[in-house]
C-alpha cells in the first residue's frame, strides 16, 4: 500500500528502479530528458535517490520481492534438510553430506575461488607471435618493436 505521496513522475522513476534499471535509465524513462546532457541526468537521478520518500518507496516496491525470495530460500532449505534427514536414515552418508553442503551453498556458506591461470603466449617471441599472427590473419605483420621515423616537413 503507497502511503507516501509522490508526483507520477517520482512514481515511474521508483517502478524502474525496482524493474532492474539504472539510475540514469529510469531517469530517462519517467521524466523528459532528451535534451539533456548524460551528466544531467545522472545528477538529477543521483539526487532522487537521496530522497527520503524515493527510497520509502522503492524499499516498498521491493519487500513484497524480498519476502518471496526469503520463503522460496526457506523452502529450498526444508527440502534439502528433509533429504539429508532421508538420506542420513538409509545409511547413505554421502548422499546426507551432499545434502548439506547444498543447503550450505544456497546460504552463502561457500564460495568457489578460480584461479586464471591463462599464460599463452607469454614466452614467445616478437617474431613468434608475428609469425603467429600471420598464419592466423593471412597476413604479415613489421617486427616490433616498431621504429618509427620522424618527418621533417
Amino acid at each position: 500500500m503507497n502511503l507516501i505521496r509522490l508526483t507520477a513522475k517520482q512514481e515511474k522513476f521508483c517502478q524502474c528502479i525496482t524493474e532492474g534499471l539504472n539510475q540514469s535509465d529510469a531517469y530517462r524513462t519517467a521524466y523528459s530528458a532528451a535534451t539533456m546532457k548524460p551528466a544531467t541526468i545522472h545528477s538529477r537521478a543521483a539526487e532522487l535517490m537521496q530522497n527520503s520518500k524515493i527510497a520509502v518507496r522503492i524499499d516498498e516496491l521491493r519487500a513484497p520481492v524480498i519476502l518471496e525470495c526469503r520463503l522460496t530460500l526457506h523452502n529450498h532449505l526444508q527440502t534439502l534438510e528433509q533429504l539429508r534427514d532421508i538420506a542420513k536414515a538409509s545409511g547413505n552418508i554421502s548422499a546426507a553430506i551432499r545434502a548439506e553442503e547444498l543447503r550450505g551453498r544456497a546460504c552463502g556458506l561457500y564460495v568457489e575461488h578460480r584461479e586464471n591461470k591463462t599464460e599463452v603466449g607469454m614466452d614467445l617471441s616478437d617474431d613468434e607471435i608475428n609469425e603467429k599472427l600471420a598464419v592466423l590473419l593471412g597476413t604479415s605483420f613489421p617486427s616490433f618493436p616498431l621504429e618509427l621515423e620522424q618527418r621533417v616537413d
